[in-house]
């Protein structure tokens, strides 16, 4: 359990800081050097990932959303037949998380290839 907080919190930090500096599929190259080099079994090269990514990109837009008073998601939402903001970002973070996920979990059955 200790293992499974730490290295969540820490691909946590380094996709928010990696948000900042790279472009949005850094996470796909961070979390396939995750699941290359750290997982311990394909459950957790699927799920911490997942759930670290998922973290950063639902809470992320959701802090700009509330500066803006959801506008920019409402309007998102509007394009896609009228989703409430709070979908939109949850879309969001599933979809981010789905995919930081599926790429940690590429890096481990690479490692395991070979």
């Amino acid at each position: 359990m200790k293992s499974f907080l730490l290295d969540m919190v820490k691909l946590c930090l380094a996709v928010f800081l990696g948000l900042f500096f790279f472009p949005w599929y850094f996470l796909v190259v961070l979390t396939l050097i995750y699941g290359a080099l750290r997982a311990l079994s394909w459950k957790a090269a699927f799920f911490i990932p997942f759930l670290a990514v998922f973290l950063v990109w639902a809470v992320y837009p959701l802090v700009i959303s509330l500066q803006d008073d959801f506008r920019m998601a409402n309007v998102i939402g509007d394009v896609f037949g009228g989703l409430p903001a709070f979908a939109i970002l949850l879309v969001n973070g599933l979809v981010f998380g789905f995919l930081g996920g599926m790429a940690s979990l590429s890096g481990y059955f690479i490692r395991n290839l070979f």
